[in-house]
């Protein structure tokens, strides 16, 4: 329907048929995860085959889904149509979704709206403020932008790193979805570069100099994760005071107002676009994203979260919350500060207790080792117990449990 209604009137030559499309959508759907297709994310879904189609124009080449080798915009898409091509998808790539509520065939637009569950108006109510709605349906784009985090932490990050000037040409304004789009990926490169280096016998001070300033870029990717990346980074390279600086920092962003994506109510959605912020400036303030780390970044977490991020397929995953106070608690252990590393602790159980968590295996496996490096392993055994009653599989809690039966052992044996 998009290429019907928005491309094909704009490019001469028919240029990009509906197989061209299709072909598209079944490279996505093979290579993402099945999570993302899904009707409330339809928006999302959208912008990645839009975004695919961008490349392979900008490259002039469509592999066929069937014969990979052929390439099926040879001696179509080329020149003049190539440019007209490029013009369009990128035209529509800035735009955030706005054609889409647009279209009036086969009421595409009323039909997005009542899919995103936009509070409330239905179109014809709302022409009088058209803004609101069409920032409404960007939000809610942005719901699923933890599923394109995961998705994008997958991708050949050499190659990556290879494309960031591309994502915004000095010519092009900047628009808010890939603003933080660009800040996530800058975190997630920077987080990479910086493991590479570290892997080294002797680390490259040039790469990781350039790796810290893609996670000070990233940081303000929003009220979280970027931010907890880096106090991460400074974590495993001694620098408790940098680590707890931008642990504070986080502190005294992360309050009340400040909600997770995937637990976002319809009424929390309303009071925030009440302060008419661009979308951009919404998720820095109000939006605390999960954490993510692929196996690369092996080299910048603490050496505690290594068994989890083995056992964790494809990529490890935090609460942002928890994870905040976790580094929190590493960080007061070496400082030998035990009021605040007591502190920590308890925000880790009151957290576990009365909020809503994505990754409570994990997320119990941390409070178990904080338990054990207090010397309670009777306590940090029943967590992880609970841990593998949730998931049995893949969790770094069987490492553990094996690690906690060794130090009994050897306690044991001292005493004796």
């Amino acid at each position: 329907m998009i290429n019907k209604c928005c491309i094909k009137p704009a490019v001469s030559d028919d240029a990009l048929s509906s197989y061209h499309c299709k072909t598209c959508l079944f490279y996505l759907i093979e290579n993402t995860p099945t999570a993302i297709w899904q009707p409330d994310n339809l928006l999302l879904c959208v912008e990645m085959c839009l975004r695919l189609l961008y490349n392979w124009t900008e490259s002039t080449i469509c592999p066929n889904y069937f014969i990979p080798e052929e390439n099926m915009f040879q001696c179509k898409v080329y020149g003049h149509v190539r440019g007209q091509l490029l013009s369009v998808l990128s035209n529509l790539l800035r735009q955030e979704g706005r054609y889409l509520v647009a279209i009036s065939c086969d009421n595409i637009g009323q039909e997005l709206v009542r899919i995103c569950q936009i509070p409330h108006m239905g179109l014809e109510s709302q022409n009088h403020n058209s803004t609101q709605m069409l920032v409404t349906s960007v939000i809610f784009m942005f719901m699923n932008i933890e599923i394109a985090a995961e998705f994008a932490v997958k991708y050949d990050l050499s190659c990556e790193a290879h494309q960031l000037d591309r994502f915004f040409p000095a010519h092009e304004p900047r628009w808010d979805i890939n603003i933080t789009l660009h800040k996530l990926h800058c975190s997630s490169i920077g987080s990479n570069l910086a493991s590479n280096s570290l892997s080294l016998e002797i680390p490259d001070q040039q790469s990781l100099d350039v790796a810290h300033e893609l996670l000070l870029w990233g940081s303000s990717s929003d009220v979280a994760s970027g931010k907890l990346k880096l106090a991460a980074f400074y974590l495993v390279q001694d620098n408790l005071d940098m680590s707890k600086d931008v642990l504070s920092d986080i502190h005294k962003t992360f309050n009340y107002k400040v909600t997770k994506i995937r637990v976002l109510s319809k009424y929390t959605l309303q009071a925030i676009l009440s302060e008419n912020l661009s979308t951009a400036q919404l998720i820095s303030q109000y939006f605390a994203l999960s954490v993510f780390y692929h196996p690369s970044e092996i080299n910048c977490i603490p050496k505690s979260l290594i068994p989890e991020l083995f056992c964790s397929k494809p990529h490890m995953s935090f609460d942002p919350k928890f994870y905040l106070h976790f580094l929190e608690f590493l960080c007061y252990h070496r400082a030998n500060n035990f009021s605040h590393k007591k502190a920590a602790l308890d925000n880790m159980i009151y957290v576990i207790r009365h909020e809503r968590l994505e990754f409570k295996n994990t997320t119990l496996n941390l409070l178990a080792h904080c338990l054990t490096q207090e010397g309670r392993l009777t306590n940090a055994y029943s967590i992880l117990c609970k841990s593998m009653k949730l998931i049995n599989e893949n969790n770094g809690a069987k490492w553990k449990i094996a690690t906690l039966i060794n130090a009994a052992f050897r306690y044991r044996l001292g005493g004796q």
